[in-house]
């Protein structure tokens, strides 16, 4: 959205939120294809009225509930297909019909002219986490007149590109949702084989290591479940340093149970790095940023060991 805001805006009255709401819905319905459809949602799911933007590939629905105005987004590449869980909804842009309700996430903002906007607190849920969108993304946050307050604008209503300038917000959503949705399905994987190689010896964590390696395939076999091969890899080197920082020794113990660390890619995934041991160091987290950001020159690299100097300081560590 190339959009120039003032430095702060006020908040839609009442009465304003209603029009702004219809003005809204009438330009959505305008430039949307009309259908019935199955849409999931947290406790359920319902047949609703939908409106499918083909150009950009996403969608919109609206209900009037008791306190607020509810606004759901989501990403369809088409309209044909009837999925039985329903169509997902991504996000939702709520406003309230009170504009002192702060709950709903949605807002309608004027700027010192009489221009209407459509905004968001920022505030979203994402795979049981609560979490800000200027957490992952570099979206602008516009202060509210008065208030100790900020929000993220999407859109000005009389804007030509408005459906445009929404799709954008609802894509940035869905995809900072994918990433922390890969990041805890990582974590619950690595959390699961640390349990299982907790029962393993040193002496077996070297021969499931040594028969992991010559494997070309993306996932690997343990106990009957498949887990992703850089997880497995990943895991059997933690335990095999004992959760312990191949530089510093640090091991950090975490609160409720176990020990926190990282692993580092020496030859990075970008640059096709191998999931193997000899690609892997086990760091702690400032070792570890260190290792990505740090002045690093490598001396030797070889099966069994590395020789580097990281910001003027020499290491040698046993693969």
């Amino acid at each position: 959205m190339n959009l120039k805001l003032p430095d702060c805006l006020e908040l839609a009255t009442d009465r304003e939120i209603r029009k702004c709401q219809n003005d809204f819905m009438n330009l959505l319905k305008t430039d949307g294809e009309d259908h019935m459809k199955t849409v999931g949602f947290q406790g359920g799911r319902e047949q609703m009225e939908i409106w499918w933007f083909k150009k950009y590939k996403f969608w919109w629905s609206y209900s009037e509930a008791i306190s607020r105005h509810w606004n759901a987004f989501g990403m369809a590449d088409n309209m044909d297909d009837d999925i039985s869980q329903g169509y997902s909804i991504t996000c939702e842009i709520n406003s309230p019909h009170r504009a002192d309700n702060w709950q709903p996430r949605g807002r309608f903002c004027k700027d010192d002219k009489g221009r209407y906007y459509i905004a968001h607190t920022g505030h979203l849920n994402a795979s049981g986490k609560r979490i800000k969108l200027d957490e992952y993304t570099l979206w602008p946050r516009t202060k509210i007149c008065g208030l100790d307050r900020s929000v993220f604008v999407i859109s000005a209503l009389d804007d030509k590109n408005l459906i445009e300038n929404v799709c954008n917000f609802v894509k940035t959503v869905q995809k900072i949702k994918e990433k922390i949705k890969s990041n805890s399905d990582e974590e619950r994987e690595q959390l699961k084989l640390e349990d299982y190689l907790n029962k393993k010896s040193h002496k077996e964590i070297e021969s499931e290591l040594d028969n992991i390696e010559p494997i070309s395939s993306e996932f690997i076999e343990i106990t009957g479940k498949a887990y992703k091969r850089n997880n497995v890899v990943i895991a059997l080197l933690k335990k095999r340093q004992d959760y312990k920082c191949q530089i510093c020794q640090t091991r950090i113990r975490k609160k409720k149970d176990g020990f926190y660390i990282e692993a580092a890619h020496i030859k990075s995934k970008s640059e096709k790095g191998p999931e193997n041991r000899k690609n892997i160091l086990i760091l702690c987290p400032n070792h570890h940023k260190e290792f990505d950001f740090g002045d690093r020159k490598i001396i030797k690299h070889s099966k069994n060991e590395i020789i580097f100097k990281l910001n003027g300081v020499k290491h040698a560590i046993n693969l």
